[in-house]
């Protein structure tokens, strides 16, 4: 081992044996110099000591000789950097607990409670627990690549619920699985399309969308590689993610956003609880026609009315006369039942719209209605 001191005499030297050579530009900045072959790493953790002024609670199981050569003079913080990384080179770990630093066994780590460093200022080889958050990618698909990057000690995990990873390391190895992450997570997955659907509705596609996924979770597929909206007010599916797999999901909204085979398949019946099927069918005619539709012009014209079941499958030809108003909408119709017998008692409790490309019929009886219409006009209504 050799050593150098240029301020102490020789023998003060032989009496010492100090492990580090003391070496002082000034009297305000006290620099030493580190040289040491196979020496004892208990006796190195003592004059560590000596020099930064910190408590060290050493395990038993931290033994062996290092071997440190320094060509410069260090000065106190360095030394102590110095000292981290002959630790981590042997096995050790330095795990600050209060006003002691506990020297560990790598393979030990995990028990040994480590600190969490929130603000990202703990550089060099002080191992610390952080959390990485991400913005695009799922973090369960970076971790098979990361952890082979990692030493055995350390722990990298994803946490449920959220989109960030939790990474106990040393701190200059988390330094750089951060630049890593950085780079993976902002790999073209910024850009978003928006999709307009023509025959179909969005929440529709996104359930179906749901059913082929592999998770099905999440109807906007929070935390994978894509995320999916629907836009309700526009019927459009907004996609977020990268070019690739946008291009899979718009393949498939393509295949899904197709007119119905079935001519009643823009049918739909709504039983209302509050509201008067009669007065709502009246209000929905003015809508379609843009003009007022009163209960007066319903009853006076309910001996002229269409079949319903003709407004519903778009059939022309009707059992019976058929008189329009003003608008060419039929007003009013008797009940039909199934073997074609027209019942007078309930002549009254059903009426029938069909105009502009929408059939309303009202079942003033059962209060509901029964409406068809394209799905555009059907989300409005």
């Amino acid at each position: 081992m050799a050593l150098l001191n240029h301020q102490r005499p020789l023998w003060a030297l032989l009496a010492a044996a100090p492990l580090i050579a003391t070496v002082s530009s000034s009297a305000y900045a006290q620099t030493w110099k580190i040289n040491l072959r196979d020496a004892d790493l208990t006796a190195f953790i003592n004059e560590v000591a000596d020099i930064t002024g910190k408590n060290f609670a050493v395990d038993p199981r931290v033994r062996g000789n290092v071997t440190v050569i320094s060509n410069k003079p260090l000065n106190k913080d360095e030394v102590y950097d110095l000292f981290l990384g002959v630790l981590n080179v042997n096995g050790v770990v330095a795990i600050p607990s209060g006003n002691t630093i506990k020297l560990v066994p790598d393979s030990n780590v995990k028990n040994s409670g480590i600190p969490y460093d929130s603000r990202n200022r703990v550089r060099g080889d002080q191992i610390v627990t952080r959390v990485i958050w991400l913005e695009n990618t799922n973090p369960n698909d970076l971790i098979p690549a990361l952890r082979p990057l990692m030493p055995q000690f350390a722990h990298m995990a994803a946490i449920a619920g959220t989109n960030a990873l939790i990474v106990s390391d040393r701190a200059a190895n988390i330094y750089q699985l951060e630049n890593i992450i950085r780079n993976l997570d902002g790999t073209g997955q910024n850009d978003i399309e928006a999709i307009t659907l023509q025959s179909s509705q969005a929440e529709e596609i996104i359930t179906q969308l749901e059913a082929m996924s592999a998770t099905g979770a999440s109807k906007d597929f929070s935390g994978a590689r894509i995320r999916i909206i629907a836009d309700n007010r526009t019927n459009r599916i907004l996609i977020k993610g990268d070019p690739q797999t946008r291009k899979r999901i718009r393949h498939m909204i393509e295949m899904l956003d197709v007119p119905s085979a079935d001519r009643l398949g823009g049918l739909k019946v709504f039983r209302l609880k509050y509201a008067s099927a009669k007065n709502l069918s009246e209000i929905l005619q003015g809508l379609v026609t843009g003009q007022a539709v009163s209960s007066s012009n319903n009853s006076n014209n309910s001996s002229n009315s269409s079949n319903p079941i003709n407004s519903l499958i778009g059939n022309n030809q009707n059992s019976g006369s058929n008189t329009s108003g003003s608008n060419g909408a039929s007003i009013s119709t008797p009940a039909i039942n199934l073997n074609g017998n027209s019942n007078s008692s309930n002549q009254n409790n059903i009426t029938s719209f069909n105009q502009n490309g929408v059939s309303i019929i009202a079942d003033n009886a059962q209060n509901s209605l029964v409406v068809k219409a394209d799905p555009q006009l059907m989300r409005e209504i």
